[in-house]
């Protein structure tokens, strides 16, 4: 549950003193492995090794023309990033609350103290500062109290900056010095809490703490208020600590970070490239890497180099970015970058492997250049053997339900699989239904019909059989429809693959498959799909299936008014349905285009077309889906593509649903599950929404290529 720090009021205590391990700590191969992030502003260039790499991105190239995202504006992805709250009243600036709530009982033990948070009731203070290290701010706010008009500090007397007793001269209280300290402390709070996060491998949040902190540092050096110390004090108030969002587990957590924060008055910061936004943004950049925003990730790299054009680990990332869209040869110029600022030996590794990989694209592109038959019509299945007796045998003659359910109670069963020659009969039975089928499939209902749409399953078998269990297996009157996204990322994607192609194959007028973005090779050599075959089969069954998966439909429309695809509507203006049936759909897709946008594009709630978040298709907006269901006779469309908390959304004023049926996505997320159903000629769906069940003890992207392991 989130919680603004000044709604947690009183229900925190400080009692506890664990402190989360800085990500300092953290060893090289724990960096590779973990993807740790930024803790520490390098600076200068002999202390950008990765030994200690934290949670930031290491990425390459000056050139920032690679993504159309890096129009974005700073404004723009903050305002995406964290919402704040209204500005917050009068009587909250008198509180005399700390940075971040404590209870009453807190308040009272640590009353007196030389440690912890400024308790006393006159002293009103919002940024809460240790007893060892507080600074001063502006009009006897925050450690500044006085007493029979004389101003003290911590009990020491002070009159214009002096202290008295000793005799030295101090910082003037309110100096847009000290305020912006107390809010660069607060930022280093809110880092590091972030790279805790971010180790547990929950990017929703870290990618939260971390936008926080951008946000708070861009403020702080506005160029709109250059010299306004009122304002900044102001901005020191309101964000310390009532517009940050924090979950309530986290505040004591973000109190020890601020109290200890490494941020001191030794350095001006007069300059915002003075302060730690570079690491920020480049910590942010991996957590959209994670979470496939490829287009905002790169966007985050290109801030971080333009703040700092000589940290290496925004270099490191960019090619890491590179490599996530098989990129090779701007991947190779971003790690020669690197290793131009400094010796690391992962860049090493990975240019090595990008230089092999570029090779090898470069060498299956003359070979597709020559081969012109694709593998399906060459496989001769009397070649292949039945190896194991006691596993279903495949009869295309002999299907039915029972033998489908057969099926799914072997292959559930760990380390059991099907022969290699049923599997491939299985597929080439799948590409001959596949291929006598249209782009863009038109259903009907009939009135005691009902049709089930389920989004992206990316390799959940044990999600998707509780999804049988819970809405009944395929039938007559009981048909699928699954919006793509089959395969990827979980690590049961062979079964899920085999159970959907034997549906299909038992049910062929009652189980459509539409193709998503993850039906395709790159993302199959990237997230899982090519290593789990390798795995339980060899590499020619990839071949295999990406033959099939270049027949899957790309489209549906359901009783004359629903479109159905996996990502979103075509950017190209005035799209019509004629024109998605005439795409040509047996090839991989290419980087942009209508078949692209069908497979990758998202919805916003603004209007009109955007660069997409993930750096492939568009966004677009609720006047875009107006105009393609106005111009196309449509009601509704239906996508999936995208995670959702609850499984499922209603967007764009109630014309376009997101439908997500892989619950606690790759045992991380922590998302319910959801699939929708229409009955005969519904305009609207049920909604049904699901948790995810025990799977064995196989961790989601297992079977990934190690260059996304290792990011």
């Amino acid at each position: 549950m989130l919680y603004t720090l000044k709604e947690s009021a009183n229900k925190s205590s400080m009692g506890s003193k664990e402190v989360y391990s800085n990500v300092e700590e953290e060893t090289e191969e724990q960096f590779t492995t973990n993807g740790d992030m930024d803790n520490e502003d390098t600076g200068a260039e002999e202390k950008m090794k990765f030994n200690n790499c934290d949670s930031d991105n290491r990425c390459g190239t000056d050139d920032s023309s690679h993504c159309s995202s890096n129009n974005y504006s700073n404004k723009v992805m903050n305002e995406e990033h964290l919402k704040l709250s209204e500005s917050m009243s009068m009587s909250d600036k008198d509180s005399g609350m700390g940075p971040f709530p404590v209870s009453v009982e807190a308040k009272e033990k640590e009353k007196g103290q030389g440690e912890g948070f400024i308790q006393e009731e006159k002293s009103a203070c919002k940024g809460g500062v240790s007893g060892m290290d507080r600074v001063d701010r502006v009009d006897g706010v925050d450690g500044m109290n006085k007493v029979n008009g004389v101003n003290t500090v911590n009990g020491v007397n002070t009159v214009d900056g002096v202290d008295k007793d000793a005799g030295t001269e101090k910082e003037p209280y309110g100096s847009k010095k000290n305020v912006r300290i107390e809010l660069l402390k607060m930022c280093d709070a809110l880092k590091n809490v972030g790279n805790k996060h971010f180790k547990e491998n929950n990017y929703v949040l870290s990618e939260k703490y971390y936008s926080a902190a951008i946000d708070i540092v861009t403020k702080c050096y506005d160029d709109s208020n250059p010299n306004n110390i009122e304002y900044l004090s102001k901005l020191n108030i309101e964000i310390l600590p009532f517009e940050v969002m924090v979950e309530k587990e986290d505040i004591p957590l973000l109190n020890e970070f601020y109290m200890n924060s490494a941020v001191t008055k030794k350095k001006d910061f007069i300059s915002i490239k003075e302060t730690d936004l570079y690491i920020y943004y480049t910590n942010r950049s991996i957590c959209h890497m994670k979470l496939e925003s490829y287009g905002l990730s790169m966007h985050d790299i290109n801030e971080a180099i333009n703040i700092n054009p000589f940290y290496a680990k925004a270099y490191y990332r960019k090619g890491c970015f590179f490599l996530l869209l098989s990129d090779f040869k701007n991947a190779s110029d971003c790690f020669q970058k690197v290793l131009k600022l400094t010796k690391d030996k992962n860049s090493e590794i990975k240019l090595k492997q990008c230089r092999k990989l570029l090779f090898e694209q470069q060498f299956q592109k003359a070979i597709e250049l020559e081969q012109k038959t694709p593998y399906y019509k060459t496989l001769i299945l009397d070649n292949l053997k039945i190896q194991n007796v006691e596993a279903p045998i495949y009869d295309r003659n002999n299907l039915n339900i029972d033998f489908l359910k057969k099926v799914v109670d072997y292959i559930s069963v760990p380390n059991q699989k099907l022969n290699k020659k049923c599997v491939c009969a299985i597929v080439l039975d799948v590409i001959k239904l596949l291929k006598e089928l249209p782009t863009l499939v038109y259903l009907n209902l009939q009135e005691e019909e009902t049709l089930t749409i389920c989004g992206d399953i990316h390799g959940q078998f044990y999600d998707l059989l509780n999804i049988m269990k819970i809405n009944g297996y395929p039938s007559e009157n009981n048909s699928y429809l699954f919006n793509g996204d089959f395969v990827d990322r979980g690590s049961f994607s062979v079964e899920v693959i085999i159970f959907l192609y034997l549906a299909k194959l038992t049910f062929p007028n009652n189980v459509h498959l539409t193709r998503g973005n993850h039906e395709t090779d790159n993302m199959n050599k990237l997230y899982g799909f090519l290593g789990e075959l390798q795995d339980k089969y060899d590499e020619k069954m990839h071949v295999l299936f990406s033959d099939s998966f270049k027949f899957l439909p790309l489209a549906y429309v359901l009783n004359k008014s629903i479109f159905i695809c996996h990502g979103g509507i075509p950017s190209k203006a005035d799209t019509t349905l004629q024109d998605i049936e005439q795409i040509y759909r047996n090839r991989e897709p290419l980087d942009s285009g209508i078949m692209t946008d069908l497979l990758w594009s998202d919805p916003n709630e603004d209007k009109g077309f955007k660069p997409s978040k993930r750096g492939i298709g568009f966004s677009f907006g609720t006047d875009i889906t107006e105009n393609f269901l106005k111009k196309n006779n449509l009601s509704l469309i239906i996508r999936s593509h995208e995670v959702r908390d609850e499984g499922y959304s209603i967007e764009q004023n109630g014309l376009l649903y997101t439908v997500f049926s892989a619950p606690n996505y790759c045992d991380i997320m922590k998302n319910k599950g959801a699939f929708l159903k229409f009955k005969g000629n519904s305009s609207k769906p049920e909604c049904v929404t699901f948790t995810e069940v025990k799977h064995p003890n196989v961790p989601s992207l297992k079977y990934a290529h190690n260059l996304y392991q290792n990011i």
